[in-house]
Formats: structure tokens, sequence, C-alpha cells
């Protein structure tokens, strides 16, 4: 809690030489600020928030592994090669993904200078 007289004496062993006056123009609202209840609580109900989106996010919502589809490369050097490049097992259902897949294979395909061949799958990801 604020202490006028506390304050007072301590700047004026500090040589800054307020004048009563002055400090008497404080408000006394000053003087009964703290802060407030809900500071302390935020910590712990963080934590609850981080967890739950933890579990929601580990619970396998999305597609079954025969509605999700897995979009592959190649490479430069070797056409035999199996590239890992996208998931899409959206658990909006099987013609969302693979038409989501085929989207994205035309458009990496489509740029200008790529000798790499993409293609999807049906299926969760596997090397």
């Amino acid at each position: 809690m604020f202490d006028r007289t506390q304050a007072s004496e301590r700047l004026n062993h500090h040589c800054i030489g307020i004048s009563g006056a002055a400090l008497r123009a404080i408000p006394r609202s000053v003087e009964r600020r703290r802060s407030p209840p809900m500071a302390t609580s935020v910590k712990p109900l963080f934590a609850v928030f981080a967890l739950a989106a933890f579990i929601v996010g580990c619970s396998g919502s999305g597609a079954s592994e025969s509605q999700s589809f897995v979009l592959y490369r190649n490479s430069v050097t070797d056409e035999n090669m199996r590239i890992h490049v996208a998931s899409f097992d959206a658990a909006e259902g099987e013609q969302y993904n693979r038409g989501n897949c085929e989207q994205a294979q035309a458009l990496f395909q489509g740029q200008s200078g790529v000798k790499t061949k993409f293609w999807c799958e049906k299926g969760r990801f596997k090397k």
C-alpha cells in the first residue's frame, strides 16, 4: 500500500525535494490500486486450455485411412524415388480429400521448369 509519509522520507533522502503539498495532491485512488484479482489465476486457466487443445488435436478427428490421400513426388536424380509432399485427411471425406490432392498435384506439376512428377495415392503416408 502507498504511504505518503514513507514516500516523502524516501524522496527527501534522495535529495529530490518534493513538497508536502505536491505529495498530498496524489489522489487516494493511487494508494488503493492493486493487481486485478484474476491476474493470479490466469496461469492455471491457460494450462487447462493448452491441455484441452492438445487432447483435441490428438483425438484423430480427421478422415480415416480409406478417405485420406497423400501427394507424392519423385526426384530429379531418381525417378523411382517417392517423396512425401502433403497429406489430405480432412474430416469432410474421401471426395473432398481427393479433390484437394488432385488440385495440389495440378498446381505443383503446372509450374514452369518443374522436372519432377507429382501424383496422389489413396491412404495415409507410407515410406
